[in-house]
């Protein structure tokens, strides 16, 4: 029985059940690896305006499926399995009884799924299926599509962002459509008023009142207007600070996202009239970008969601909306250690909540506000007992930025002064947190300590006294290396048997650090990691768009072709080295690794290898992703575990 049957399978027996009755629970060393190298069972879980449906995403190594339930008892109205090498992207609820989903293919050159751009309909049985954007046999244009906005009260229509193949070579700007999900039918309802990534936003009844876009220098723009037929007018951002749109809300105003680009970074969420960056509001801020939780009728804010380097908690904003006491008790009864995320009918009837933790990867409930009733529907990741999972402790470090996010897993088997493996992000899309985190969870199981790091803003750049240099990473490696010897006297872990594990340029700060304090590890790993700035700004295909040369810029500002490489300095290290890497990857291309084992052997470092001819950047096949886990465990094991025999 393949994955997606015995999913559906297992719902069917799991209707109208609070929560499951688990088995006798099995200790977290004794779940296979494979367990922890799987694709999510559920992915994009989206209720239906009227919530007699919910639609979630099945997927698997080559193919995935849109899989429709009714809520009542949990029985497929629809399974939409794809080909082989095509998959669902995301899922929108157009109507009803009618869903937009985005298509994605995996393609030479890649093994996880990319985004396509096309854009298809379909009724939750399976019947009228329309193609809508994008390029397959002829049937359509040459354009990429993606949803704007679903307009609630529109069953017919929805907003659809429109970007024609080639068309920033053209130099065309983006635009705006009302795309006609029965017919196929589009109308342009805007245009944004410069070239560059655009984003637009429209108000409750589906009008575009407002776009940003970033430019092919990597500025962002923010523009307004006061109905359809008016012009853009550029709105005037407040000095080091990007603003954008959170939400037109149904009076009229805005909630803007404001986060400030120099220290100390800070995002907020402000409310303010429309068509205007001046005074307003301020709903609260936080480290990390608040997420905002609206009323069930989904007109007003009435808490937000705050990261500050610690736990998300709720912040609520209004004690006399009525949907406040309603909002405390679910956050009481479902997740009192826990978060939890809703998604609401068009009608504020019915909700599903998702609840997540630092041990829960995510169980889904469905609320029925008539009723007052919680019922338990499916858990993200089935094979994952909560119950033996460790607990991530959040650690307030000393060094360099305070506010620099540190989460310690320790093994629940509760061993004494574990080995610790110090894991650093890389900055596409990455970022670490509180909540469940694979990579930390299957080697905690194993025994071993993690350090989770995420300290990537301004404040973490800074050089410290001892070592002034220009490149960022001798900052971020001198604080890491202050941290560590701090947490080596604070009696949680084996200060003698350290690892460190970089990922992408966290590889980069992994080396800096290791080349600075070889002593101070027994083991590295750079995976898919960065080791010379001047060739990678050629090679990385993230130069060539506007939001690549962004992200280079936001989170690598300072690094040039003058800065040097932890390269030059690679026969100080002590400790071996494994290299992990895809020959697919695009963002951090395979000459990185070519580039590190040339100057390895040349200077006689040991080092091991694992490289993947057919993945990218991150490993997306399940088998892949197990061979990885087994060769990382194999790897620290000899060097820091079980089968170590000292420096």
């Amino acid at each position: 029985m393949n994955k997606a049957a015995w999913l559906l399978k297992r719902l069917t027996l799991l209707a109208f059940m609070l929560h499951l009755l688990p088995a006798q629970a099995a200790s977290a060393a004794e779940i296979p690896l494979a367990v922890f190298a799987a694709h999510p069972d559920f992915t994009e879980v989206r209720l239906s305006p009227t919530g007699d449906y919910v639609a979630a995403i099945l997927r698997e190594d080559e193919r995935s499926q849109l899989v429709v339930l009714r809520t009542a008892t949990l029985e497929a109205s629809l399974r939409l399995q794809l080909q082989v090498n095509q998959h669902v992207d995301d899922i929108w609820w157009a109507s009803p009884r009618r869903l937009v989903i985005s298509g994605a293919l995996q393609t030479d050159g890649w093994s996880a799924p990319r985004r396509t751009g096309e854009l298809f309909a379909v009724d939750v049985d399976g019947k009228n299926q329309i193609y809508l954007s994008g390029e397959r046999d002829g049937q359509i244009d040459h354009a990429f599509g993606w949803m704007i906005d679903p307009i609630a009260d529109d069953d017919h229509n929805v907003l659809m962002l429109l970007e024609r193949y080639g068309a920033r070579d053209r130099g065309e700007a983006m635009s705006a459509h009302k795309l006609n999900i029965d017919t196929g039918s589009r109308v342009r309802v805007a245009t944004a008023p410069i070239k560059g990534q655009a984003t637009f936003a429209a108000d409750s009844s589906g009008r575009v009142l407002n776009v940003e876009v970033l430019d092919a220098l990597g500025e962002h723009h923010l523009y307004a207007r006061q109905d359809e037929q008016a012009a853009w007018v550029e709105l005037s951002m407040p000095p080091n600070t990007r603003v954008g749109i959170e939400r037109i809300l149904p009076d009229g105003s805005v909630l803007y996202a404001e986060t400030s680009t120099r220290e100390p970074i800070k995002s907020c969420i402000v409310r303010r009239a429309a068509g205007t960056l001046q005074g307003g509001e301020v709903l609260g801020c936080s480290h990390g970008k608040p997420t905002v939780l609206y009323s069930f009728d989904r007109r007003e804010p009435i808490a937000l969601r705050l990261y500050d380097s610690e736990r998300p908690r709720l912040m609520h904003l209004d004690s006399k909306h009525p949907d406040h006491l309603l909002l405390q008790a679910l956050e009481r009864d479902l997740a009192p250690d826990a978060v939890l995320y809703l998604v609401y009918t068009s009608d504020g009837s019915k909700a599903i909540i998702k609840v997540i933790s630092d041990r829960d990867p995510g169980r889904y409930y469905l609320f029925d506000r008539a009723k007052n009733q919680v019922r338990y529907l499916f858990s993200q990741r089935d094979e994952i007992d909560p119950a033996v999972m460790s607990p991530r402790q959040i650690l307030k470090l000393p060094a360099a930025a305070q506010s620099d996010a540190a989460f310690l897993t320790l093994p629940a088997s509760g061993a004494n002064k574990p080995p610790l493996v110090v894991k650093l992000r890389g900055v596409y899309g990455a970022s670490a947190s509180w909540t469940w985190d694979a990579d930390s969870q299957a080697l905690a199981s194993r025994g071993y300590a993690v350090l989770d790091i995420d300290n990537y803003d301004g404040a973490a750049r800074r050089t410290s006294a001892q070592v002034v240099q220009p490149d960022p990473a001798i900052g971020l490696a001198a604080a890491l290396i202050e941290n560590l010897k701090w947490l080596r006297t604070q009696d949680q872990i084996d200060g003698d048997r350290i690892c460190i594990h970089g990922d992408s340029y966290g590889a980069y700060i992994a080396l800096t650090a290791a080349v600075q304090e070889p002593a101070l590890f027994r083991c590295i790993v750079s995976e898919a990691g960065i080791v010379d700035i001047d060739a990678w700004r050629k090679d990385t295909y993230l130069s060539e768009t506007a939001y690549g040369r962004s992200l280079i810029g936001l989170y690598m500002s300072g690094i040039g072709s003058a800065m040097s490489s932890p390269l030059s300095a690679i026969g100080k290290l002590k400790a071996p080295l494994l290299l992990i890497h895809g020959r697919l990857d695009s963002i951090v291309p395979y000459g990185q690794a070519k580039q590190l084992m040339k100057a390895l052997e040349r200077e006689s470092v040991s080092y091991e290898k694992y490289i993947e001819s057919n993945e990218a950047h991150g490993f997306y096949l399940q088998a892949h992703r197990t061979k990885r886990y087994e060769q990382l465990l194999a790897f620290f094991d000899r060097h820091i575990g079980r089968r170590s025999t000292g420096p």
